[in-house]
């Protein structure tokens, strides 16, 4: 982890190079001589700014000099193809009508890939990023343990979906956790009280995130303090969960006796053959911190992309079966009939996001991330964004309609 004067100097020069002027004044006030990490200033200080909008078209990029991390190093394959062409399209979101570089600029994007038969169409990089610039998945992440989960389950670390969080974790007997299937776990449906979001006071979420992440005194998944339990049955009621997540990679952990970022290296990264190496963020000092698993991971864009070729191709690449071909199927299916969010399209797998109605599933972070997989069309999109707020309903929206049209045109008969 860096010094708070080399995070000054850091963000200074890549805000300058980016057009961010106006937060400069915010940073140097954050990161002062104090650089402790239960003081306000310092690193605390500017980990609680990470996700401001003034700056988050760079930190979102820049996150492993904010907080520790764990590596995960990449054995390339053979690259991607490439059979690159011209997205010279329009496009209406909302009610406004605009060309493809307006609406990446409108939808507050950071990078854009898109890919149709296993070869990549369109690669763009905005807010002087590039190839090298590892993004943060934010809840993208849920569906990298997904398949992280899937590949244990398939190997037996992993016994059953039946068997309860308490049999591997027993810290979480005499909780609200206690009893709950990993099946449950993964479709968020453990029935306990944990808010993600509310109307009135702080939500779970953000405190969990204060004690581990921003200060480190605690891990995400110490929910002690929480007072948390069960306010309906199991499997019953959708219930969208960071925690869960985390509690997901801590099984995965405990039941491989490997940290999440050397299972996510041996049993992913490498044989998956990514381009570039990865991270995993830690809400603590290594060898205390633990892997942030609902929303921690950071790749390239390319490699993100490998990641949706990956389970478009049923678990294969290269040649080689890296993710079991049933669980992608199994994770990505929602079996239900009604949306899990009222008002919305929306179905879920196991931590992959459906769309009702057809094929599509998609790993989604709470600030424009996704990667969108479309069987149907053979199709992967990677749109990487610093929405202003956390999962706003319009950009959402203006999100999936950019995604559309662009599918749209690159299947439109020439």
């Amino acid at each position: 982890m860096k010094n708070a004067y080399t995070h000054h100097t850091y963000l200074k020069k890549h805000m300058l190079k980016a057009g961010i002027i106006a937060p400069l004044m915010l940073i140097i006030a954050a990161c002062g001589s104090n650089s402790s990490e239960t003081a306000e200033g310092g690193i605390v200080a500017a980990r609680r700014h990470v996700e401001d909008y003034t700056i988050s078209a760079v930190s979102f990029r820049s996150m492993d000099d904010f907080f520790y991390t764990d590596s995960v190093a990449a054995l390339p394959g053979e690259p991607l193809a490439s059979d690159p062409v011209s997205l010279d399209f329009s496009v209406t979101l909302g009610n406004t009508t605009m060309g493809l570089q307006d609406a990446l600029r409108h939808t507050h994007t950071n990078a854009l890939l898109v890919m149709k038969d296993g070869k990549i169409l369109y690669e763009q990089y905005l807010n002087a990023s590039n190839p090298d610039s590892r993004f943060i998945s934010w809840s993208m992440a849920k569906s990298v343990t997904s398949i992280l989960f899937g590949i244990a389950l398939e190997q037996g670390a992993i016994n059953s979906l039946d068997d309860t969080v308490d049999m591997y974790l027993p810290e979480f007997k005499d909780t609200a956790f206690e009893g709950v299937t990993l099946k449950n776990m993964l479709m968020q449906r453990a029935g306990t009280s944990y808010s993600e979001y509310t109307l009135t006071g702080t939500p779970d979420v953000n405190i969990l995130a204060d004690q581990s992440l921003f200060r480190g005194e605690k891990r995400f998944t110490d929910i002690r303090t929480l007072g948390l339990n069960r306010d309906s049955d199991q499997g019953e009621s959708f219930n969208y969960s960071t925690l869960t997540s985390c509690i997901l990679g801590r099984v995965i952990e405990v039941a491989t006796g490997v940290p999440l970022a050397q299972y996510t290296e041996d049993m992913l990264w490498k044989p998956a053959g990514m381009q570039k190496s990865a991270y995993w963020m830690l809400d603590g000092k290594p060898g205390t911190g633990q892997a942030f698993a609902g929303g921690g991971f950071n790749a390239t864009l390319v490699d993100y992309a490998r990641i949706g070729q990956l389970m478009l191709n049923g678990g294969s690449i290269d040649g080689k079966q890296v993710v079991p071909a049933n669980w992608v199927k199994t994770s990505t299916t929602y079996t239900g009939s009604d949306p899990v969010l009222s008002g919305t399209p929306r179905g879920y797998g196991y931590q992959w996001w459906t769309f009702l109605g057809t094929e599509i599933y998609e790993a989604v972070g709470i600030h424009g991330q996704f990667i969108s997989v479309d069987p149907k069309t053979n199709t992967v999109i990677v749109k990487l964004s610093y929405w202003p707020e956390r999962g706003s309903g319009d950009f959402a929206k203006e999100n999936h309609q950019l995604l559309t049209a662009i599918r749209q045109h690159i299947t439109a008969p020439q």
